[in-house]
């Protein structure tokens, strides 16, 4: 039974499996609504009539959005894994947080600097590979986001589109990797507790075939 209250005030009486009818189904929440358009916007084979219609349906939904505290959150992160120096770190947020600079200007500082002292090149640690690649993908999205809210078409989608096809493929890779990694570690360590065996037996032998 719907849950949706008439205008009369009694409780609707059409029958329904959902919560809501199909005349009292609620609007979906902007941010639903924004969620939507990006995984639209983000399809690799988008083109023609669609590539412009999805941006002109994005105007509306992010027009006056306020990105400062997102973005706050992906200097913050950018400074830790790229263990940026305090001058650089001001140097950035200085620049963001200056009214009298243009908002153009502002998040070209922070995607280049990023870019610059937080980037993928010489990652060899699993983990910290990882969180760039999860960093990119926010900064991807922060971008695309940024670029909406001025309500012009943008031809930088198709490199937006790009790199999110790229990096969220590889980081699921890795993160599968990571995990089936930790996994045999586990398994390593359970078998030399449990089976009365040499370390060198279960480092050189077991470990390679688990």
């Amino acid at each position: 039974m719907c849950h949706a209250i008439t205008k009369s005030g009694n409780v609707c009486k059409i029958k329904t499996n959902n919560y809501f009818c199909h005349l009292h189904t609620p609007d979906p929440l902007i941010e639903e609504q924004r969620e939507e358009i990006i995984q639209k916007l983000l399809q690799p084979d988008i083109t023609g009539f669609n590539f412009f219609d999805y941006q002109r349906q994005a105007w509306s939904l992010f027009k006056d959005i306020d990105l400062t505290a997102e973005t706050l959150d992906i200097i913050r992160i950018a400074k830790d894994l790229g263990n940026w120096s305090e001058e650089t770190y001001n140097s950035v947020i200085s620049t963001y947080l200056d009214d009298s600079i243009n908002n153009d200007v502002k998040y070209a500082t922070v995607k280049l600097t990023i870019s610059k002292y937080t980037s993928l090149q010489g990652k060899k640690d699993a983990l910290t590979l990882i969180k760039t690649l999860e960093l990119y993908k926010r900064l991807n999205l922060l971008l695309l986001k940024f670029a909406m809210s001025r309500g012009t078409y943008w031809d930088g989608l198709k490199d937006v589109r790009y790199v999110h096809t790229h990096i969220i493929p590889e980081r699921e890779r890795l993160v599968n990797k990571y995990r089936e990694d930790n996994l045999n570690k586990l398994r390593v360590n359970i078998t030399k507790k449990h089976t009365p065996i040499c370390d060198d037996l279960c480092n050189y032998i077991i470990s390679k075939y688990l």
